[in-house]
């Protein structure tokens, strides 16, 4: 709950990675194309019906108080009526036929209701109380959902087809909205909804033309137009041709029809995005059967759907096929045609099962086929995927009982009591699989699931009448009110995890209207701990409401928050108000809801405050402001995408990037989106008809005589299994366009198990999903990387590493194996029952433990070799704000945080630095030292948080910084001072300091291509980009390094030359080569034909254990070992031991040559002893570390050998810790801001 602290941050942060580069992240923005979701088309394989559902934007009423009705539109080719939205369109909302008594929900589910009793509506198919249905008398009807929303309904229409239609619906809170019919031709179209202030928030319209009008808001766009107009245009047989979206190209949905002579209904065959996109679909018109008595006696069904995206990418083809028994219940003698809304399959025997087959074509042959099969109730039972040998099943078992009919089944007969999912091969025995467990209440609440990890989550309910104290009666009859709801570990071996469980109080407010039932909102939530069987309070957290039914805008909305934790608070509150208030006289309608969010704890008096504004017409953010005065402003088209984004709007800072769009109105156009950045770079991203981005082109900022054009950046290129097979990101180099492309590889289990990059080098990642017949707990994912020839042959390749996965996606052994397939070692990790780490094993069986608190917070780490190291946490947050750290109970650091998170204080050797701050601000604006120096700093929080000026000891240092993308321009301290400019790309194009410049030159994609010194020296570097660009060359002046790699892209060879003295030119090459896990092994150096070679051996954890340095004849043979060193180490990686042979060993400081050292260190990291053998002698130098305010200050050395001059060395430091007597004696000297200033000899 500190997020008021860091969200500015966080968003500033967002906002000025603005000149990021575009590789395979494109510029789109996130909710660019968020509006394709209105539109949710394709083949239900159940019923193997192609169908269209459109959700226009929610509405938003009373002032985003609600409801928000969904307004959705659905084509039913098995409709053959006009309710006034095409032919075979209708609203998807709830409906009552009086005369068939059928109740239809918006949702999609439809009843029969069977009896009335006391007004309440039987229905014998409803298992799950999701809702209720009341006949109210006079033809009037009522829906209670357990969601809490009410609607009511009323009779409307001509005798021959009267049905009740939603007139009001009320949210829990008792806000409603309320819907309006014209008695027209069509006297069940919806003509508006209207909320309870008054405001029209929807109207549609079918003008004479036969087009129909919607407008969302219709008097709250610009002059008192619509916010947004969508068109349906009609045909002229009545069908939607096309749906016209608010844009200015009027971007459109299309859609083709073709009638069915059999039934006469008319079914789509072609329908076009407003993206780009195709979808051809074919019949087999008599292709269902339906049941004995139905007439007709056919119904057609998809056989092809074909998705075209366009712009050279592949299509996505799809075949259909159908047992012989379906969804209508054919095939089965029992069952006779029933026209009476009950579900005729219902009539079928138990073990009634149909199926459906969908197989994806590429070329003409199906390489992936998915069969589903169901069972009597429509519920999917099994879907087994196959392509090549690779199969993956899902069974789904059903609290349902073959032996008793459905009248009699369990209410929770259709929710899914285990999911088993399991891979295999149709050629081998091994499989594994995964199993997913539920249990309900009677009212489809679950009350247990199990994970396929094991961990357990069970849920507890209040019953209907509540319970004293802790929840009121559910006056409307449901339970949905939580209780309890407790995390129950998987079983682990390694260590024991706390079982965590939250217990829930509620409270009702009345409802704002007097139809409603008073509505439960949660008073606490109880969080605790329960660990070998003791439990303990977590947390608390008590929630306030604004209760006062007069006040509609506020009431029921949470006006504070308290989070109590150990003994300490946290309040959040919370303030709502309209805005921008109308200036006197004017008539400006209400247009943003405000919310301010402010945060305090009772540790101090510090708060951190956030504003934001909400459009009450789309629920969109417009405006974030902190207690800085840092603001964010947005704005948005008609189809809620993104045109803007400014931050400090109106102020010297101000910085606006932005957007535009294009989509397609008819066939050939290619939807588009431009972002033009911060700095004016404009780059466009082109999508396909599957809205995928794949081309991308940018203008060349930096350039000064094309600096418009558009230049490539980006290409991507999918199969027809809709995969990304191949990208390619260009980079700049100069004028010329460097293309490097990276195609992808997948198996037969859909995922991407190889990567070649530019450079050729195939990089696997295989994830094999049946583990192997060892592990079964998880996948294996085995990754290596290779080179091969044009004929497939392996050139070059790594060893493997092979990782056993678990059911919590995390490693439990990470074994690596040689190119002769044996295993050299494995690393291990054991898991607690939450999936947290508890003990890691090295491949030199060193073992590290963790401890974890309730929050998964590190408490305790036991290091190999006896050493523990203890965190605390401030007692007030749940954040990872440590206060002390400490090692076998010494501690060695402290901290202090205030209220919001914010370090006040830090001790390190005894050592306290304080931070002060100012209001609002997370950066300190005073750090008082150790030593009594004093820091001050003064920000611009509309530039982020780095300092504007830092004033220490008199001394000012000023920094300023691009009022755009806040990048530091210049920066002066003593006179001295520091200016920068930048390439659009945001790397550094100058530094200029007095007189003196460096100046850079880079690539798109940040590869250096040239630095000149401020001698005006130039250094060139020159790259392959066929492979990935890589460094070629480098030269500056006469001297000249080449590099050259192996097929691994690993450096093979360096060659330096300098031909300064032509008549006698330098040389110097080295060679280098690899073990098979990318370790160096040997380096060979010819200098001017001067040969020598480094050899080196690793352990099992990639430690150094050898390195060998021998001298060469021009052949290459051995002529002497100049230094073979050897090195041990204990278990946590430290130097202990260290021996020399050879001709030319180290010295020691006093100048002995070293034989062999023996190092020796304390449970914290000090080095206490260390023992140098030279010859017979020997030298002991001991390290003590006297401070007891600072265990590891080194503050003494004293050594053994005579040769040792002086016998100790004293150290010396100053109150704030810096060195300021060393070694030889000599005295250093520091500014406030610890930087060393001065070296000064030791007195003689």
């Amino acid at each position: 709950m500190f997020w008021c602290a860091g969200i500015y941050i966080q968003l500033l942060c967002n906002f000025y990675c603005l000149e990021s580069r575009m590789a395979t992240n494109t510029a789109v923005h996130s909710n660019a194309f968020n509006f394709l979701s209105f539109l949710n088309s394709g083949v239900d394989p159940r019923t193997g019906l192609y169908t269209v559902a459109i959700n226009l934007p929610t509405v938003l009423a009373n002032n985003l108080a609600g409801p928000a009705p969904s307004i959705g539109l659905a084509f039913n080719p098995l409709s053959s009526q006009d309710v006034g939205w095409g032919l075979g369109w209708s609203l998807q909302r709830s409906e009552f036929d009086p005369k068939r008594s059928i109740v239809s929900l918006g949702a999609g589910e439809t009843f029969k209701v069977t009896s009335v009793t006391d007004g309440l509506c039987k229905m014998e198919e409803q298992k799950l109380l999701s809702f209720k249905l009341y006949d109210d008398g006079g033809e009037r009807y009522r829906i209670v959902h357990k969601s809490g929303n009410i609607e009511e309904l009323l009779v409307f229409g001509r005798a021959e087809s009267r049905i009740a239609l939603p007139v009001r619906l009320y949210s829990v809170e008792g806000r409603s909205v309320s819907f309006y019919y014209e008695d027209t031709a069509y006297p069940l179209m919806l003509t508006r909804i209207e909320d309870e202030l008054g405001n029209t928030v929807f109207s549609a319209k079918r003008n004479a033309n036969a087009n129909i009008e919607v407008l969302l808001y219709p008097f709250a766009g610009e002059q008192g137009a619509a916010l947004a107009k969508y068109e349906l245009e009609l045909g002229a047989n009545g069908v939607v041709d096309s749906i016209v979206l608010p844009t200015p190209e009027r971007a459109r949905w299309r859609f083709t029809y073709k009638q069915d002579i059999n039934t006469a209904l008319m079914f789509i065959t072609e329908a076009f995005s407003p993206v780009g996109g195709s979808e051809f679909i074919t019949y087999e018109w008599g292709g269902h059967q339906l049941p004995v008595g139905a007439s007709p006696s056919t119904l057609p069904r998809v056989s092809s759907y074909k998705v075209v995206p366009g712009f050279g990418q592949a299509t996505v083809e799809t075949h259909y096929t159908y047992s012989a028994k379906n969804f209508l219940g054919a095939g089965d003698s029992a069952v006779t045609w029933n026209d009476s809304g009950v579900d005729n399959l219902y009539q079928a025997a138990s073990d009634y099962v149909y199926e459906t087959v969908e197989l994806l074509m590429v070329e003409g042959s199906a390489v992936r086929t998915i069969k589903r099969s169901f069972n009597c109730f429509h519920l999917l039972i099994s879907e087994s995927t196959t392509q090549g040998n690779n199969i993956q099943e899902v069974f789904t078992v059903y609290y349902v009982d073959p032996d008793v009919p459905f009248s009699q089944q369990l209410p929770y007969c259709q929710l899914p009591k285990n999911v088993s999912t399991t891979w295999r091969l149709s050629t081998e025995s091994l499989m594994r699989t995964e199993t997913e467990y539920s249990e309900y209440d009677n009212q489809g609440n679950v009350t247990l699931l199990r994970q396929a990890n094991g961990v357990t989550e069970e849920s507890v309910y209040y019953p209907v009448e509540g319970e004293v104290d802790a929840c009121p009666p559910d006056q409307a009859g449901f339970v949905r009110h939580l209780k309890r709801k407790v995390i129950i570990p998987a079983p682990a071996s390694a260590a024991h995890a706390p079982t965590l469980s939250t217990t829930y109080r509620h409270k009702t407010l009345a409802a704002v209207s007097d139809a409603i039932y008073p509505w439960h909102v949660l008073d606490t939530e109880l969080l605790q701990e329960d660990l070998n069987g003791a439990s303990t309070t977590l947390q608390t957290t008590q929630y306030h409401y604004v209760d006062a039914v007069t006040d509609s805008l506020r009431h029921g909305k949470v006006s504070s928050e308290v989070l109590t934790l150990n003994g300490h608070s946290l309040t959040t509150s919370y303030q709502y108000d309209l805005g921008p208030v109308p200036a006197p006289g004017e008539s400006e309608a209400f247009t943003v809801l405000s919310t301010v969010v402010q945060q305090h704890s009772d540790l101090d008096v510090f708060t951190k405050a956030v504003t934001n504004e909400t459009s009450l017409f789309s629920g969109q953010e417009l405006l974030t402001r902190d207690d800085n005065g840092v603001e964010i402003l947005y704005v948005y088209d008609a189809l809620q995408r993104v045109l803007s984004e400014t931050v400090a709007p109106g102020k010297d800072a101000e910085a606006t990037r932005q957007y535009s769009y294009t989509l397609c109105a008819k066939a050939g156009d290619q939807a588009t989106q431009t972002a033009i950045n911060v700095k004016n770079v404009k780059t466009v991203t082109y999508m396909d008809g599957l809205n995928r981005p794949v081309r991308e082109l940018r203008i060349n900022a930096d350039s000064t005589l094309k600096a418009d054009l558009l230049r490539p950046i980006y290409t991507a290129l999918y199969n027809a299994q809709n995969q990304l097979i191949e990208e390619t990101v260009v980079d700049w180099e100069g004028d010329i366009d460097r293309p490097m492309t990276t195609s992808f590889r997948y198996d037969d289990w859909g995922q991407q198990f190889c990567t070649v990059g530019p450079d050729k080098v195939e990089v696997y990642e295989v994830t094999e999903p049946r583990g192997t017949a060892d592990w079964q707990d998880g996948v294996v994912t085995t990754s290596w990387r290779q080179f091969t020839d044009s004929a497939g042959e392996v050139i070059k390749a790594t060893g493997k590493s092979v990782t056993l996965v678990n059911k919590f996606e995390k490693p439990v052994q990470e074994q690596r194996w040689n190119l002769a397939a044996a295993l050299v070692s494995t690393h291990f990790y054991e898991y607690d029952g939450l999936g947290r780490t508890a003990k890691e094993t090295d491949a030199l069986s060193n073992v590290t433990l963790y401890t974890y608190d309730a929050y998964a917070r590190v408490v305790q780490t036991d290091l190999p070799g006896g050493a523990v190291v203890v965190r605390s946490y401030a007692p007030h947050s749940t954040q990872d704000l440590p206060v002390s750290i400490s090692v076998n109970t010494i501690e060695l650091g402290a901290q202090t945080f205030d209220g919001l998170g914010r370090m006040c204080s830090s001790v390190t050797g005894g050592r306290c630095q304080a931070y002060e701050y100012l209001p609002g601000q997370t950066q300190p604006s005073k750090v008082t030292k150790a030593g009594g120096q004093v820091v001050e700093y003064r920000y611009n929080p509309l530039l982020g948080e780095e300092p504007e000026k830092r004033f220490a000891n008199g001394e000012e240092a000023t920094y300023t910084y691009d009022l755009k993308n806040a990048r530091l321009d210049s920066c002066s301290e003593a006179g001295l001072s520091l200016t920068r400019k930048y390439f659009s790309t945001g790397d550094i194009q100058s530094e200029t300091q007095g007189v003196h410049s460096m100046v850079y030159n880079y690539s798109l994609q940040g590869l250096i291509l040239g630095y000149t010194d401020v001698l005006g020296n130039t250094q060139s570097y020159h790259y392959d980009f066929e492979r990935g660009g890589r460094i070629v060359s480098t030269k500056l002046g006469l001297t000249e390094s080449i590099f050259s790699y192996d097929e691994l892209g690993q450096t093979t060879t360096i060659t330096t030359t300098d031909t300064t003295d032509s008549a006698n030119p330098l040389a110097v090459s080295i060679n280098l080569h690899y073990d098979e896990y990318g370790r160096e092994t040997e380096r060979v150096f010819d200098l001017n034909g001067v040969k020598q070679k480094l050899v080196q051996r690793y352990n099992a954890v990639d430690n150094l254990v050898q390195r060998e340095l021998t001298a060469l004849d021009i052949d290459g043979n051995v002529l002497e070992v100049l230094r073979d060193e050897a090195y041990e180490y204990d278990a946590r990686a430290r130097l202990t031991k260290y021996t020399c042979l050879g001709s030319q060993k180290p010295v020691d400081p006093y100048g002995n040559l070293i034989d062999e050292q023996i190092f020796r260190f304390d449970h914290l990291d000090n080095i206490t002893r260390v023992r140098t053998s030279f010859g017979l002698e020997s030298n002991t130098a001991a390290y003590y570390y006297e401070n007891d305010d600072d265990p590891v200050q080194l503050s003494r050395v004293t050594n053994t050998h005579a040769s040792a001059v002086p016998r100790e060395l004293i150290l010396d430091y100053d109150a704030n810790g810096n060195l300021i007597v060393d070694e030889c004696g000599r005295v250093l000297k520091y500014d406030d801001l610890s930087r060393l200033i001065s070296v000064s000899s030791a007195a003689p």
